[in-house]
């Protein structure tokens, strides 16, 4: 009897916005309770929610959660995706991806080039990364932000992500990174950004954005 052909388990595509931000982070409006609904509407498959300094890590069933975190390193703002628990704000950038990666998270950069926001800049970085988010729809300028950091991915050799850096519902989903993966757990889709199956799409939200945050911080009484 001949050997058994190995069997080729097929890959799903999944859309991920890897940059949002709920009620949670000072300066957002988003509950956790509206998530569902949100994706659903925006036909997205999942979010990472990232707030400021706060790591968030909880469950919504149906729905693919990446826990995360945006720290506020000396440098700028890195994301820290996966089960990196709570990080110290104020450290160097370096010192921040080794406790990322020490606690199995991935590493990415946000809004590396936006020029009022202030992000890493890559050569500050010397520790490894493992991608950088190439469209964030709040980047000024945005097809500036966009193009330097497509170049900086093709340089290093690092996948490139998208997220809307939403701090409001309606502008989730105006960028997202397709992630070809396993399965929608958590490990198989942070394995599938290591491996460098994932890429960036969406655009700029606009200035509308603005506005919207505005008008929600009024109807909630500042």
């Amino acid at each position: 009897m001949g050997d058994k052909p190995s069997v080729q388990l097929k890959e799903m595509l999944l859309k991920i916005d890897i940059h949002i931000h709920t009620s949670m982070s000072p300066d957002a409006s988003v509950s956790i309770e509206e998530i569902p609904q949100i994706l659903r509407m925006k036909r997205l498959d999942g979010v990472a929610v990232t707030d400021h300094d706060r790591f968030f890590n909880k469950e919504i069933e149906g729905t693919v959660i990446i826990p995360g975190i945006e720290v506020s390193t000396r440098q700028g703002h890195l994301l820290g995706l996966g089960n990196v628990g709570e990080i110290t704000p104020g450290l160097s950038v370096d010192e921040t991806i080794r406790i990322i990666h020490s606690k199995d998270g991935v590493a990415i950069l946000a809004h590396p080039f936006d020029v009022i926001r202030g992000g890493i800049r890559p050569a500050q970085v010397t520790e490894p990364l493992d991608g950088i988010e190439t469209i964030n729809s709040k980047a000024h300028p945005f097809r500036l932000s966009k193009y330097l950091a497509e170049k900086t991915a093709r340089r290093l050799g690092i996948p490139t992500l998208g997220g809307s850096d939403s701090h409001i519902p309606e502008t989730i989903g105006d960028a997202y990174t397709c992630i070809e993966t396993r399965s929608a757990s958590v490990e198989d889709v942070l394995d599938a950004i290591r491996h460098g199956s994932a890429n960036a799409q969406g655009g700029p939200s606009g200035g509308m954005d603005e506005l919207r945050r505005v008008k929600r911080k009024i109807g909630r009484g500042f």
